[in-house]
């Protein structure tokens, strides 16, 4: 029996929509005779009494022994201990929730490996360390609190040299002593800086609205592109960076941007969504995640449906 390929083809390998004469028919509302639809009253509108930070992610940690993590509306650090497993999940003992000041928006956070957390505050231009205060190592507190720059983003420890190095928006990487939190160097990187993860050998410092990807080896940085060559793809927008399972790796979750014209606004799935294939995709925005390690090598999976990937 003959199968006929090439319809099936051509959706896989090109854009339906672009280079085809097909007409969609417009969607239909479905109206059922003698059947009114229900009627449902919206909820009153409730207004904050201060504006909320805007969506960040990248506020939980977890290692072998607790899970950190940080709630910049409400300016809390829940610390859970991960108690032995049962069935085969680990069970989360609540430790402390650890109330901070107003506007303080803990985020990102980091250990130095010996039960002390630390957390980059993005509002108050600080960072805290989180310490136990009991004997068996729990009791969660704030420890220490030091001041680094005007807006803290990224952190991360580097054991080699025992520094908490921070990410600042203004570009500034700051590094504290790990013990004594007394700051130990500065220097700056580049603007709109994000992440800051250290791996084996290199330090990867992420740019937030390009999506650039730094690599730090002494004095010299090399500036990375997430872009593979696309024709009408754009990649920016780095919402996150962490260390990759492959050494001198790490992944980013960022978006891909159209760089189509004319835009067109009214479409379904218009952010985010869309059919055809990569590079043609109707979708003013999707989602990705990028592997790059330091020579600046690229992969890249694209996640069509998938919005805000912050973490």
């Amino acid at each position: 029996m003959r199968v006929a390929r090439l319809p099936l083809l051509l959706l896989l390998t090109g854009c339906v929509e672009n280079y085809l004469d097909v007409v969609l028919p417009e969607p239909v509302d479905q109206v059922v005779p003698g059947l009114t639809p229900p009627q449902r009253e919206l909820p009153p509108l409730v207004e904050a009494p201060t504006t909320p930070p805007p969506v960040s992610g990248g506020t939980l940690f977890v290692d072998g022994a607790y899970a950190i993590a940080a709630e910049p509306d409400r300016d809390l650090i829940h610390v859970a201990r991960l108690a032995a497993p049962r069935g085969g999940q680990p069970i989360l003992q609540m430790d402390a929730t650890i109330q901070l000041g107003g506007g303080d928006e803990p985020g990102r956070v980091t250990s130095t490996g010996d039960g002390r957390y630390w957390v980059a505050l993005r509002g108050s231009g600080d960072v805290v360390q989180i310490a136990p205060t009991r004997e068996d190592g729990s009791g969660y507190a704030v420890a220490a609190r030091h001041s680094v720059c005007a807006a803290p983003r990224g952190i991360a420890y580097d054991s080699r040299t025992e520094e908490v190095l921070v990410a600042c928006l203004g570009g500034d990487l700051v590094g504290l002593n790990a013990k004594t939190g007394v700051e130990t160097s500065r220097r700056f990187v580049d603007t709109d800086l994000r992440d800051v993860v250290v791996t084996e050998t290199k330090i990867f410092v992420s740019r937030f609205r390009s999506a650039e990807i730094l690599v730090l080896n002494g004095e010299f940085t090399a500036t990375h592109k997430l872009d593979e060559g696309r024709t009408f793809r754009q990649p920016n927008v780095a919402y996150r960076m962490v260390a990759g399972s492959r050494p001198d790796t790490v992944l980013v979750s960022h978006q891909l941007s159209s760089t189509r014209e004319p835009v067109t606004i009214e479409q379904p799935g218009g952010y985010g969504g869309g059919g055809g294939g990569f590079e043609c995709r109707g979708s003013l925005v999707s989602s990705a995640v990028s592997a790059v390690d330091a020579s600046g090598n690229v992969e890249t999976l694209e996640h069509p449906n998938v919005i805000l990937p912050l973490d």
